[in-house]
């Protein structure tokens, strides 16, 4: 739980029933139930949904959580609950259901649990135990663990007919002392008397469920990690970052243009969006040696945005002049080995090239792709300006050391 500052207007006391709407005309969302029974349990769900988080209008250092309707498979979001009531013994459980089609292709889990992470690790329920607090949030990850299955989903999710799947969130109340209850929810709703637990399921609005669609991105590289090292053996993970992040010899702030990501030779890059190569070109042995650049739709790049904080003291989210308001921008992919195709239009997830070491990176013992967003195809300028962290967008896993440090020992013996 964070400190947040939310809306109220839905959070009910169970001391005063005058506040308890008996009809969904005032909120569709409020749980509704018979009010003979409401001393017979204490603690009730008013309202679950998928959020974002955002700050506060005119509070410093506080957040509120904005509704969501949609998200892509794979994207982060959180999981709201509120609450009211005095809790007894018992706790809150939040799980996602989806709608099932009637046409059992069109289902994307088949009736299996739906997955999601939570700091990396692989969920079907969030528990709480209940302690009073109004609302319970939680960061999670529309995905499974395993990057096998979450690709398996991806697919299937783009074979649908709608391309999209609809979920709810049910909130499950485990209160053994709880003894009988008679109440009409939302979508569902049951109560077990032998367990004491009864749950809801919650729709975003009157008939409108949450959908979710296939993610549009597709990083540049397989599971994406920064290098590790820099091209003198030495680890300095700040130097693949994008900013004043790098130092000349005397000690001044150098610029570093772009996201190196770690990748060996001949390691298949793939178009990120759907988009057109306009370019392959040499850019000089002191330079980024063969470039291909992917012109994609700016409303496709925005859309693909994620919540990525900055990692470095130097790193920066844009340099002077980029627009991201443009209606085409251009992807840059440097120091490659060689391209599939050096024109035409491409569909994101293709292979269009395959990593090397050309141009400046000849021979480094840190083997990467170079990878830039930029307003112009060619000709951007010096230091950043026209440019934009690509880290903002690249979904970038842990660095695997071990993995680093064996090509690292492996090229220095060539």
């Amino acid at each position: 739980m964070e400190n947040e500052s939310l809306p109220t207007e839905n959070i009910k006391s169970s001391n005063d029933q005058s506040e308890i709407v008996d009809s969904y005309t005032a909120n569709p969302n409020q749980i509704v139930y018979d009010m003979v029974h409401q001393d017979d349990f204490i603690i009730n769900v008013a309202d679950a949904y998928f959020a974002k988080k955002v700050n506060a209008p005119n509070k410093p250092n506080e957040y509120t959580y904005v509704k969501l309707n949609q998200a892509s498979l794979g994207d982060k979001v959180y999981l709201v609950a509120k609450c009211y009531g005095t809790p007894r013994k018992g706790k809150l459980v939040l799980s996602l259901k989806e709608i099932e089609n009637t046409d059992t292709t069109q289902n994307l889990y088949s009736n299996n649990p739906v997955p999601f992470l939570v700091n990396g690790e692989e969920k079907t329920e969030m528990e709480y135990t209940l302690d009073g607090s109004i609302t319970y949030t939680k960061e999670i990850e529309l995905r499974p663990k395993d990057d096998k299955k979450y690709q398996e989903l991806q697919d299937k999710l783009n074979s649908l007919e709608n391309k999209s799947t609809h979920l709810t969130i049910r909130t499950e109340i485990e209160d053994t002392n709880a003894t009988k209850v008679n109440f009409k929810s939302f979508l569902t709703g049951e109560f077990d008397t032998v367990k004491g637990s009864r749950y809801y399921d919650f729709l975003i609005g009157e008939n409108e469920s949450f959908q979710i669609t296939p993610i549009i991105w597709h990083d540049p590289i397989d599971n994406p990690q920064r290098t590790y090292y820099n091209s003198s053996a030495i680890h300095k993970e700040q130097n693949g970052a994008f900013g004043m992040v790098r130092k000349y010899a005397d000690g001044s702030d150098k610029a570093h243009q772009g996201l190196d990501i770690f990748a060996n030779i001949n390691t298949p890059c793939k178009a990120c969006l759907d988009g057109e190569i306009v370019s392959y070109s040499n850019e000089g042995q002191k330079g980024y040696g063969n470039v291909l650049v992917l012109k994609v739709k700016g409303e496709d790049l925005r859309s693909s945005r994620r919540d990525y904080k900055l990692e470095f003291p130097k790193e920066i989210e844009s340099g002077p002049e980029f627009d991201m308001n443009a209606d085409y921008i251009y992807l840059r992919y440097a120091h490659l080995n060689s391209a599939v195709l050096t024109s035409g239009e491409v569909k994101s997830g293709s292979i269009i090239a395959y990593s090397g070491d050309t141009g400046n990176a000849k021979g480094v013992i840190n083997p990467h792709l170079h990878f830039e967003i930029a307003k112009k195809p060619l000709g951007n300028g010096k230091c950043l300006i026209n440019r934009y962290n690509p880290a903002f967008f690249v979904r970038l896993k842990p660095i695997n050391e071990e993995e680093q440090t064996k090509v690292k020992k492996e090229r220095q013996r060539k």
